[in-house]
């Protein structure tokens, strides 16, 4: 697993979950880097939570038969060209769990039973940097916009 992120604490915090290896993106080229720790093979997933100015980058980074994951767009929504996946067998699929209720709803459910469960046995376990009172809401947001959160902002509708 490599873990992209513009600062060194955030390079802590997904070291500290799991990343094998880090790349900075604000003072390494990201492509060259992942060509560098996989042999120059590429990587066979990128999960884009973010897309914008890092797109291209990351589809770059995939080896051939990889695929991107965008399950947000904060950051801009990214541009794919075509003849970039067909050249290397990529694929891009895009995924939102909210849609799942209408299209999918028995998968959702068990999805979303799988992960209690997980939760439950301390296999899952999300990093909250921030937990906030419902008063404080815009607080949260400008916390995520801002880019001053490396983890989940929770917000509590009853203060604690």
């Amino acid at each position: 697993v490599i873990a992209g992120a513009s600062t060194a604490e955030r390079l802590a915090v997904a070291r500290e979950r799991g990343a094998d290896e880090t790349v900075n993106y604000a003072t390494e080229k990201l492509t060259e880097r992942v060509l560098a720790l996989t042999d120059g093979k590429g990587a066979d997933v990128c999960f884009d939570p973010v897309g914008g100015e890092l797109f291209d980058a990351a589809l770059s980074a995939l080896g051939w038969g990889g695929r991107i994951l965008l399950v947000g767009f904060v950051g801009g929504v990214p541009q794919i060209p075509a003849n970039r996946l067909l050249v290397k067998h990529r694929a891009a699929l895009g995924s939102s769990l909210r849609y799942f209720r209408w299209h999918a709803p028995d998968k959702l459910r068990r999805s979303v039973e799988e992960l209690l469960g997980w939760y439950r046995d301390g296999k899952l376990r999300p990093c909250i940097t921030h937990r906030l009172p419902l008063e404080k809401s815009v607080e949260a947001i400008r916390l995520l916009t801002d880019r001053k959160a490396h983890g989940k902002v929770v917000v509590l509708p009853d203060g604690r």
